[in-house]
């Protein structure tokens, strides 16, 4: 795995620090931000090697893949089923999901932690 951070884009406070004390648990690194302009500001940080991104965010949502210079991989999340992964669109995990399926996706795109 790349030592680069897990960043975790998520407005609810406590879905954004469980899922990113999951992370760290597992041996990532890995950081929260509440929006897409804090994500933006992190990103810029140059160690971002994924985001995982709830859809449905006040600021930008998925519009901040758009604001980024450089596209990572992306594994998208949210509590609305209309929101669904389509075919094309990077993987989607529904609201609630276990943190396993966090963590099946994440080394998919990553690989192991160690």
């Amino acid at each position: 795995m790349s030592s680069g951070r897990v960043l975790v884009v998520e407005d609810n406070e406590a879905i954004r620090e469980s899922l990113t004390e999951v992370l760290r648990t597992a041996g990532y690194r890995a950081d929260g931000v509440t929006n897409g302009e804090d994500a933006v500001h992190e990103f810029a940080k140059g160690d971002v090697v994924l985001l995982v991104l709830d859809v449905g965010l006040d600021f930008l949502g998925l519009k901040l893949l758009d604001a980024l210079p450089k596209k990572p991989p992306v594994i998208l999340m949210s509590g609305h089923p209309e929101r669904r992964r389509r075919p094309g669109t990077p993987p989607f995990l529904s609201k609630p999901f276990p943190p396993v399926r966090l963590l099946e996706e994440v080394a998919r795109q990553l690989g192991s932690p160690n």
